[in-house]
């Protein structure tokens, strides 16, 4: 059985744009609201708790974390331009994990709740891996744009656990 995709709708130049700046802006604050809360732990608490010999150096986060954002900003914006019965649904799991990617920060960094953002990174990859299989049918582009971070945070999981288990 042959799988459809969502039309694309049309849209001016002047409104393609907005809409990309849009995508970037939600996925940039979401950025900056998780950032704040990483760089008040970073420094001292963070260095102090033990962490595995596979954790990578501080200086790898930012620029991986800049690219996925990035293409987490082109999936929504393939997804809003789509007409699709789903396409609500989709942006509903993209807005939720969004919010538990900046709250994760805030439990690690801030709180210092390792366990509990071990627990909500959980629920968090569940809405990434959720939005993958909603968004395929509408625009598959959209969703391969989700492996690399569903990769990541499936790492970052492990790295959190371990993390709990060593502290």
């Amino acid at each position: 059985m042959a799988t459809t995709t969502a039309t694309p709708s049309k849209l001016s130049i002047k409104n393609l744009f907005l809409l990309i700046v849009g995508c970037l802006g939600l996925c940039a604050a979401a950025s900056w609201l998780g950032s704040t809360f990483t760089m008040d732990g970073l420094d001292g608490w963070y260095q102090s708790i033990n962490k595995p010999s596979f954790n990578p150096p501080n200086m790898v986060f930012a620029p991986v974390w800049f690219i996925l954002y990035t293409m987490m900003a082109v999936s929504l914006f393939y997804v809003l331009r789509a007409h699709h019965p789903n396409k609500t649904l989709a942006i509903v799991v993209f807005v939720i994990q969004l919010g538990l990617n900046a709250l994760w920060s805030l439990l690690f960094f801030k709180l210092h709740l390792i366990g509990l953002a071990l627990i909500e990174m959980i629920v968090m990859l569940g809405f990434i891996i959720a939005y993958y299989f909603i968004v395929k049918p509408i625009r598959p582009l959209a969703a391969y744009l989700f492996i690399p971070y569903i990769a990541w945070v499936a790492f970052a999981t492990i790295l959190t656990a371990t993390i709990w288990s060593m502290n």
